[in-house]
């Protein structure tokens, strides 16, 4: 026969007596821990979410648009090194790829770029063609602030064909106060 400690024979008539006098821990529900406790209970931390804060979205907006148009410009640089050596073109498509080759390129970026980088939604896409679309519009007054970068990247008789076709993009300050004095005197009137 198995001898009870002091200790054990004492919280088990401690625990006849809760019993007996219908205390805490008699209802069939089984309590973990000191018989005696006050019912406190103890709460896990959650798992922290794994979602970006704001200030990460906002900054990822103006770095998609910098990778649509690196994308873009990615395009514009292939196409022009296919051109430096049409040889390697397939001879019964060259002249699409030499038509629509830098689009084709660039989409392609842009689309690697949106899968790798994790740009492919919300606004961050929208930043992305904004920066596409930004570089295939005003390449040319790019070339005009910084040629010798662009001379660098493509050839001479390219910048300066480049920038001879800005001369109307150049008149655009001048259209612009136009503008601005039209909206004012209708506004005035």
């Amino acid at each position: 026969m198995a001898v009870i400690a002091e200790g054990q024979k004492q919280t088990f008539e401690d625990r006849l007596g809760r019993i007996a006098r219908g205390g805490p821990n008699t209802s069939g529900t089984i309590f973990v821990g000191s018989a005696d406790s006050d019912g406190t209970t103890i709460q896990r931390k959650s798992k922290a979410k794994k979602g970006s804060t704001l200030l990460t979205r906002m900054l990822m907006l103006p770095l998609a648009m910098a990778f649509g148009a690196i994308a873009m410009m990615l395009g514009r640089v292939g196409l022009y090194k296919l051109q430096a050596s049409p040889e390697i073109l397939p001879p019964d498509y060259a002249e699409m790829i030499l038509t629509m080759g830098d689009l084709a390129i660039g989409l392609l970026a842009m689309f690697l770029f949106a899968l790798l980088l994790n740009m492919g939604r919300g606004l961050r896409k929208y930043a992305l063609a904004i920066g596409f679309i930004g570089v295939m519009l005003g390449e040319a007054l790019v070339i005009q602030q910084a040629p010798d970068l662009f001379v660098s990247l493509f050839s001479e008789q390219y910048v300066e064909q480049a920038m001879m076709s800005t001369a109307p993009i150049q008149r655009l300050p001048e259209t612009l106060d136009a503008a601005k004095t039209i909206l004012a005197a209708s506004t005035d009137g």
